[in-house]
């Protein structure tokens, strides 16, 4: 009962609105009426001055050009530029008048200079008001029928068939209704109305198939998709980006809406990619920038969704297929774009990395590790694709960035990348890495862009990460693949920290830093690989009595100053102050351990090498540094006599 009485109770003031505004006529507005009087006034002056001036000069005069000028002394009884009227969808003009602004009036009062705090208080109160009130009340409207519509089927009042009949009909109704309400001029209204009987036609097909088993699963989801095709044609037709947001969830909600923990795999994605074209193709013709990003994330949480609680070996190639599919459908249109102006925007560029990302890990997760040979194919042929494409797409206008042939370069190298590991595994994948890094930093310096420097330095970078948390077997000393990979890692580090400095194009300010980071690189992994060696060499010696805990602790000492002590004489041949700093950090790491750890834990004998060591090779160093002191004193001395 109460629907019927609020639908009554709109109409009649929607009608007396339409009176109000037929039978509304403003009232002037004083400040401009005053001002326009003294328009009058001054230009009435102007022409009498004129007058006396041909008049002097022997000129006859000649009538005024619009005898509206003699009533001068009359203003009007409304200026309809300054008009405030009560329809929302009209608003005032708020362009300088050029007649205003060419004569100079001191003493005029600007209406815009008290007008502009009161009409955006206007504003804002008719946003709330005609927008968000509306959106509000649909919602408690919504609400108001769902509860109804459940109280009266609890109590019996209208029967199964009746109930959904009585839902698509007043959904229809409703509606057909906006569009009368829209022919009027009622647009943030209608759209509402319109939405309402939207939610209302959906409530209706879901209830007459999941409460009462009137409609199948196949015909419930038809209905579904008439609905979302229906609002999807008046979005268009309105030109409404509300509306066809509201289609766009509808349609992706109707299988969600219609599961029952069953695997549909061809159905659900068919009806999937369907929608899919249909959201680009709308977004395509009216250009609604956000409509393919949202379309994007919503068919890949349905895919990964059903990945997670349906997926079986069995089903490997339907998978393939459809994520090819989807990968082809969001592909598309950006490349469409891309391959006639050379520029996409910043969703377009979004969704064709993300698409791609989403694709491989599809690939993946359904082709690793069984069936490697082909993971690795799939991925050398995406990036042939996207080097080939990044070839055919046009530069564009002068004044713009070359992002888009960049993107695809990226991602191009990117995939070639990942063909590695997906054939290579552990040690092999780490070497490959470091040595594809390095190459790809050497080019880049050798062609001078540093854009091709950056994936390299990430490649490496990758690799170190990767020294540190793999795990290697090493049953002998050096000979092994451990300090192999760990060999060829350092070997790759310095490459690069050569490469980059010889760079055509010059170095940006983070390489120099990058450089300094590759070298210290270099004598941190060195260290580490020496280290576990001789602490697994260590820890398996086979002699009587020997404390293998004990050993493995003096022989990192032992080896830590060595290790020192050679960064400081190639420091000083070399003379890097870098080689030198990095010896004088090992010297005081091992000072620390020395004195702290292997005074209070080591054997005595231990601790004798250990202390014997360390203070044999501090005592050289320290020869070595007074020594370099004096001779560069001495040349200092020499050249000032000289």
């Amino acid at each position: 009962m109460a629907l019927p009485a609020l639908a009554v109770y709109a109409s009649s003031r929607i009608r007396r609105l339409e009176i109000a505004k037929r039978n509304y006529t403003p009232s002037p507005d004083t400040a401009a009426t005053e001002q326009f009087a003294r328009l009058q006034a001054r230009l009435s002056a102007i022409e009498q001055r004129l007058q006396v001036l041909e008049s002097q000069a022997g000129i006859s005069p000649q009538p005024a050009p619009d005898d509206r000028l003699a009533h001068a002394s009359e203003p009007p009884a409304a200026i309809p530029a300054l008009q405030r009227p009560i329809y929302p969808s009209s608003r005032p003009s708020t362009a300088p008048d050029p007649v205003l602004a060419a004569i100079p009036a001191t003493d005029a009062v600007d209406p815009s200079a008290t007008a502009v705090p009161a009409e955006r208080g206007a504003q804002l109160e008719r946003v709330l008001a005609e927008r968000w009130l509306i959106y509000v009340g649909i919602i408690a409207m919504l609400f108001a029928a769902a509860f109804f519509i459940k109280y009266a089927f609890d109590n019996r009042w209208v029967g199964p068939r009746g109930r959904v009949s009585v839902g698509l009909l007043c959904g229809s109704i409703l509606v057909l209704w906006s569009d009368r309400l829209l022919r009027r001029g009622y647009l943030y209204f209608s759209e509402g109305i319109a939405g309402l009987g939207a939610a209302v036609l959906y409530l209706s097909i879901w209830g007459g198939w999941y409460y009462y088993r009137m409609l199948g699963a196949g015909l419930a989801l038809g209905g579904m998709v008439l609905v979302t095709a229906a609002m999807a044609v008046i979005s268009i037709g309105r030109d409404s980006q509300r509306l066809i947001f509201l289609a766009l969830a509808g349609g992706f909600l109707s299988p969600l809406l219609l599961e029952r923990g069953r695997n549909h795999e061809q159905i659900l994605f068919a009806y999937l990619a369907v929608l899919s074209v249909g959201m680009l193709a709308i977004e395509r013709w009216r250009r609604w920038f956000w409509l393919p990003p949202l379309t994007f994330l919503a068919a890949q949480m349905y895919y990964w969704g059903w990945y997670l609680l349906f997926y079986r070996p069995a089903d490997l190639g339907p998978s393939i297929g459809f994520a090819t599919l989807f990968f082809l459908i969001f592909a598309a249109l950006p490349l469409l774009k891309s391959r006639r102006s050379g520029r996409l925007h910043g969703a377009e560029l979004l969704i064709v990395v993300a698409n791609l990302l989403c694709y491989l890990g599809a690939l993946w997760e359904l082709l690793w590790s069984d069936h490697r040979w082909f993971l690795t194919l799939a991925f050398l042929l995406l990036a042939t694709t996207h080097w080939l494409i990044k070839r055919r797409v046009p530069q564009p206008a002068l004044g713009f960035e070359p992002t888009v042939s960049r993107v695809f370069g990226t991602l191009a190298l990117l995939c070639a990348t990942l063909a590695i590991p997906a054939r290579l595994g552990h040690a092999w994948l780490t070497i490959a890495w470091a040595a594809e890094g390095a190459a790809v930093v050497w080019i880049g310096a050798k062609l001078g862009s540093w854009r091709l420097r950056i994936p390299g330095l990430l490649l490496l970078s990758v690799v170190a990460l990767r020294l540190l948390v793999l795990g290697i077997p090493a049953p002998r000393f050096l000979w092994n693949a451990r300090f192999g990979t760990f060999a060829v890692a350092v070997a790759c580090f310095a490459i690069a920290a050569v490469a980059i400095p010889r760079a055509v194009d010059g170095l940006q300010d983070y390489e120099r830093k990058l450089v300094v980071a590759l070298l210290v690189a270099m004598s941190a992994f060195s260290l580490l690989a020496l280290s576990l060696e001789f602490w697994d060499l260590f820890g398996r010696l086979p002699v009587a009595g020997l404390q293998h805990r004990a050993a493995q602790q003096m022989a990192l000492s032992v080896l830590w100053t060595l290790f020192a002590a050679g960064l400081i004489l190639l420091g000083i041949l070399r003379k890097s102050a870098l080689l030198r700093w990095e010896a004088l950090a090992l010297f005081a790491l091992v000072v620390s351990k020395v004195f702290l750890y292997d005074l209070s834990s080591l054997e005595r004998l231990y601790r004798i090498l250990s202390f014997l060591v360390l203070g044999v090779l501090l005592l050289i160093v320290s020869f070595l540094y007074q020594r370099r002191s004096v001779s560069q004193k001495a040349r200092k001395e020499g050249g000032g006599q000289s």
